[in-house]
């Protein structure tokens, strides 16, 4: 799958953080907050300069994680997404 290379926010079940990359079946990105592989996650990407109405555009989604590495003080987990959706803005 062609990745593409983006900094957007990322919320998720137990933190926040950073994307490195997205692609149609997965997702790299920074985070101080701990994962684990194998875990299940529910994660929102947020379009800060994407706007509907006065609402940030964001697209949610499912997956579980397949890769945890060290950055420094920083983890760079990779996540296998099951699917993306539009949440109700």
């Amino acid at each position: 799958m062609q990745r593409y290379t983006v900094g957007l926010p990322i919320d998720f079940d137990h933190g926040f953080g950073t994307t490195r990359d997205i692609s149609e079946r997965g997702i790299r990105f920074a985070t101080t907050a701990s994962c684990q592989v194998g875990r299940r996650i529910k994660f929102t990407l947020r379009f800060l300069n994407l706007k509907v109405g006065q609402a940030t555009w964001r697209i949610g989604g499912t997956g579980y994680v397949v890769r945890v590495e060290g950055d420094g003080s920083q983890s760079v987990v990779a996540v296998a997404v099951d699917e993306y959706s539009l949440p109700n803005l």
